[in-house]
């Protein structure tokens, strides 16, 4: 019996893939931590935003530094990653004289297009946020555009941008001055002009956060809202649209129905399918009476029924869920306070990924217990996540101080987590000589413990 059992244990030994094999299908790595911005800031580096260009990765961020940019105003900087290091800081919004925030950015027709909020009158019309655009080339920034309109005075912010169907969609925030509410806002761009700005909102109120998406051939529209008229318990909803042949569907769908408050979606594709994430506190979608993390997904045009918690049975909150996309998985990373999946009483940066249909396990990004408050509940995407050269990098906003006030001077730091390829074929044919071996050595002991006994009857 003691052999068997040594044998057993020699083969765990040998083989320790045999003792657990990881279920997302992968292993993974975490890069070291870096300081993207300056420690010693005098101001705030929020509104984060990556995206992949032209083989480079590019860090977009606003910031009221006066070290970093000219003047006492939020200009927007950027900063390229080449693969093995990070460039210079460059000021994206120089010589202006108003606040610019909340970049974003999309590839059309081989340039990359930025489109941000600026209440700067030397490239927007009046002294409210409007939204402006540009595009690069590789070597040149071009002229900067206004594309809402110039004759408002109401705040237009939070953009976002997709390109679908040959067009270039931008949907945002804005303000209904004849209902007094809030309401979502979309044009599209086909490269030479601009559509007629649409409010696929209809007569909702109180919309926000939202987020366009095209998967499976079609275009989605995701937001939140505050309607009565379709939530009886009056809390926040998260809702969606398509497009249907150049036009908005009059058809809303309602991706929560429920008792607690649902805000901040993400959305993003993956092999096909639409995945949109979110936080919520009802007790009904999630464990506990804390902020989560849950998800829904669509399949050509079939959302699925059940709403998946990415944050079964935690403790503290979580928030700010962002999206990344490769060819052979899904990452989502998140601010927690949960000290079941962080380290310390801080807020921690934490992800997860998709691979292959199955889960992986909560990784925390950001260095633990650090008492500084990584991320946080701030008010301008205080994380950012894109994939690049078979990585995923992760930046946050960070601090040293544990205030979640939008009043302190913080900086941006980063890292990539990478995984090692090992399809489920691969595990099952090792699993398959693994046991092989283990069964051959099982079978050998016995003989020779059977010879052993019969040489000394």
């Amino acid at each position: 019996m003691r052999r068997t059992a040594s044998i057993m244990l020699l083969a765990l030994v040998l083989f320790p893939s045999l003792a657990g094999v990881v279920d997302s299908g992968s292993g993974h790595s975490l890069s070291s931590t870096q300081n993207l911005t300056p420690t010693a800031n005098y101001g705030r580096d929020a509104s984060l935003h990556l995206v992949t260009y032209d083989d480079d990765l590019y860090l977009f961020w606003s910031t009221n530094d006066p070290l970093q940019a000219p003047g006492v105003d939020h200009d927007i900087l950027y900063k390229q990653y080449k693969g093995d290091s990070w460039g210079p800081s460059m000021v994206f919004t120089s010589d202006d004289t108003g606040s610019d925030f909340s970049p974003c950015s999309a590839i059309f027709q081989n340039k990359l297009y930025v489109v941000w909020q600026t209440n700067d009158p030397s490239i927007s019309d009046g002294t409210d946020d409007d939204l402006v655009i540009r595009s690069f080339d590789g070597e040149v920034w071009g002229l900067v555009t206004e594309i809402t309109l110039e004759s408002d005075e109401y705040p237009d912010h939070d953009p976002q941008m997709i390109v679908h169907d040959k067009h270039l969609h931008v949907t945002w925030q804005g303000w209904d001055e004849k209902n007094s509410t809030e309401i979502i806002m979309c044009r599209s761009f086909n490269g030479e002009t601009w559509s007629s700005i649409e409010r696929p909102s209809q007569d909702l109120t109180e919309n926000w956060s939202p987020r366009i998406a095209s998967a499976g051939g079609i275009l989605w529209l995701i937001w939140a809202t505050y309607d009565p008229d379709i939530s009886p318990s009056e809390d926040s909803e998260i809702v969606a649209k398509k497009m249907s042949e150049g036009t908005w569907s009059q058809h809303l769908v309602m991706l929560t129905n429920n008792t607690g408050e649902d805000d901040l979606p993400e959305v993003c594709t993956f092999n096909g399918k639409l995945y949109v994430a979110w936080r919520t506190n009802d007790a009904g979608l999630s464990s506990g009476e804390d902020w989560d993390i849950v998800m829904r997904w669509c399949d050509e045009a079939v959302w699925n029924e059940e709403v998946f918690e990415l944050t079964p049975g935690d403790v503290g909150d979580d928030f700010w869920p962002r999206m990344s996309s490769s060819t052979e998985r899904l990452v989502i990373a998140w601010q927690t306070t949960d000290s079941g999946i962080s380290s310390g009483t801080d807020t921690d940066v934490v992800a997860r990924w998709l691979d292959e249909e199955r889960w992986g396990p909560i990784v925390e990004i950001s260095p633990g217990d650090d008492e500084r408050n990584d991320g946080g509940e701030l008010l301008r995407d205080p994380v950012a996540i894109c994939s690049f050269d078979g990585a995923f990098w992760v930046v946050w906003e960070t601090n040293t101080s544990l205030s979640l006030s939008s009043d302190y001077d913080s900086w941006i730091m980063g890292r990539s987590i990478s995984f090692t390829e090992e399809t489920r074929e691969e595990q099952n044919h090792l699993l398959i000589v693994m046991v092989g071996l283990l069964a051959s050595a099982l079978v050998a002991w016995v003989l020779w413990s059977s010879r052993s006994r019969s040489s000394r009857g």
